[in-house]
């Protein structure tokens, strides 16, 4: 882990909310946390990243993936190559609305 941000540049700024997780771009090569605690899983590996902390990873088969912990909202530059389109959304169970859930509309 490092404290400054990569040279090659931010293709993506996410904001996830606490049990919220996003898939990653395959492109990514790394991430700074400017705000919140971010969990991040890079190929089976975990690590906890705070505000100010950067990583750096070989983009790999799969994507990374990130979980914002705790109350404070997590604002998370990806570092990569293209800009994707969009990062995939994971729902956390814990995040599912009682109301959505199938039925109780």
């Amino acid at each position: 882990m490092n404290r400054s941000p990569s040279k090659t540049g931010v293709s993506l700024r996410l904001a996830l909310y606490e049990n919220e997780v996003a898939r990653l771009p395959h492109t990514c090569h790394g991430v700074t946390v400017r705000e919140g605690v971010a969990w991040i899983t890079v190929q089976g590996q975990d690590r906890i990243l705070r505000a100010g902390d950067a990583a750096t990873f070989e983009p790999g088969r799969f994507p990374a993936v990130a979980t914002a912990l705790g109350g404070t909202p997590l604002i998370l530059e990806v570092l990569g190559g293209e800009r994707p389109r969009a990062a995939s959304l994971i729902p956390a169970r814990s995040a599912v609305n009682p109301a959505c859930r199938e039925g109780a509309l």
